[in-house]
């Protein structure tokens, strides 16, 4: 999945101001546990707040619903912000 550039980001608000009446916003950023089976008997560090073990998929869509940004890895019981934090895509939003 290529990176956005500077025009990119500029093409994709204004997009989502023409499509949306939302005018600055690049897309929207939502994440989500992924569920994972864990061995049975085992203690995992992945297990969520939940109860159960998972990974946190985070990503950013444009104004059409389309993927821009993914990032997955997250683990344990991180609020949101952490999530985000630690992401890839805080860091190249920056």
């Amino acid at each position: 999945m290529p990176i956005p550039n500077k025009n990119d980001w500029k093409r994709l608000a204004k997009r989502f101001g023409d499509l949306w009446d939302y005018p600055f916003a690049i897309g929207s950023l939502d994440g989500k546990h992924v569920a994972l089976v864990n061995p049975m008997n085992s203690e995992s560090v992945f297990y969520n707040y939940k109860g159960y073990p998972s990974i946190v998929l985070m990503a950013l869509s444009d104004a059409d619903s389309c993927f821009t940004l993914v990032d997955c890895g997250q683990y344990r019981r991180v609020s949101d912000a952490g999530v985000f934090q630690a992401s890839r895509i805080s860091q190249l939003l920056d």
